[in-house]
């Protein structure tokens, strides 16, 4: 029997305790709003306007969009999520968009983003210095960076059902940029449940990896991947793997879209702790009179544990980066 080829690349970063991240910071996630881009703008604006006006207060960094920013790929809904994200551009904080089933032609049936990239192509984030880079000529996959005190974070935001090629890319991009804590976004990972896809494209005629696919050929190799983040299916799940270099990562399905009027303005806050190890994830609604329970598809109120939980996460610890290929 062969040997089993084992690579392990072990940088060390940092040789001692981080110093200098006792202060909260905060990411806030937008889960697929497309239902406000076609029914219920105002809400999408309120979203965004939320964001911008709560920045300082919440010390928010960075912005993530789930995926699904239309419903129907019109251009109609497109000016909406454009309008939208220039609440973003003109407050200045930076964010991360990528394209879910409902961002191509019949809902996902076929794979264009040509739309998307009208509205949100490279040409959008050209300049901004926390923009990395993109895969091929669009923007449907690409790579953000922030940075608070010595923490550096890169968001790795990958296409619906991400193709071989694709996920060949990624893992160069982390191995490029080991020195950073990856998240990573793609829109359909987990279902309800909390298990994730195994069943290829499954409806859908687009060719490209599934929830396990992209954690068995991607997700898992990289200690630095403490996130991966999804939508696409209106539920609020939490899956906490081991990948192949002992790490944990934390796999959250969000998404609100089934709530009345289209998702009732409902976010996600994901409050950071350095100093405690801690990442408290939080939901709260930008509508009034919709901040005590989900009305449909939810049991729980916001403050239980479907909705609010903190999960632990080493930001004090030295800082090692690990490759495994697997078998």
């Amino acid at each position: 029997m062969k040997a089993k080829i084992f690579f392990i690349i072990a940088l060390i970063i940092s040789t001692a305790q981080i110093w200098g991240n006792e202060t909260p910071f905060s990411i806030v996630l937008l889960p697929d709003t497309q239902y406000y881009t076609q029914y219920h703008p105002e809400t999408y604006y309120r979203q965004t306007q939320w964001i911008a006006d709560n920045r300082a207060e919440n010390n928010i960094q960075f912005v993530i969009h789930l995926g699904d920013l239309t419903d129907d790929n019109t251009f109609r809904q497109w000016r909406v999520a454009d309008r939208a994200h220039t609440i973003l551009d003109d407050a200045n904080i930076p964010y991360s968009v990528i394209p879910g089933n409902h961002d191509n032609p019949l809902h996902g049936k076929k794979r264009n983003t040509s739309r998307f990239n009208r509205y949100f192509g490279p040409d959008r984030f050209s300049g901004k210095e926390w923009y990395g880079g993109h895969y091929e000529e669009g923007n449907e996959n690409n790579y953000t960076f922030f940075s608070v005190g010595d923490l550096h974070f890169m968001v790795l935001s990958l296409e619906f059902l991400p193709r071989q090629e694709v996920l060949q890319w990624a893992n160069r991009v982390i191995a490029e940029h080991y020195d950073t804590r990856v998240i990573v976004v793609t829109h359909s990972y987990m279902k309800r449940g909390g298990d994730r896809y195994d069943n290829g494209s499954g409806k859908y005629d687009i060719e490209g990896a599934d929830g396990q696919t992209i954690w068995d050929k991607f997700v898992k190799k990289h200690s630095n991947v403490f996130m991966v983040l999804c939508g696409h299916v209106s539920d609020s799940e939490l899956r906490i793997s081991k990948g192949l270099n002992g790490n944990s990562v934390h796999q959250i399905l969000t998404d609100f879209q089934n709530e009345p009027n289209g998702g009732n303005g409902w976010l996600r806050v994901l409050q950071f702790y350095p100093d405690q190890n801690r990442i408290n994830v939080e939901t709260l609604s930008v509508e009034k009179d919709v901040n005590r329970f989900f009305q449909t598809s939810y049991d729980s109120a916001p403050f239980q544990k479907d909705h609010t939980f903190s999960l632990h996460y080493d930001m004090t610890s030295r800082f090692i980066y690990r490759f495994d290929p697997g078998p």
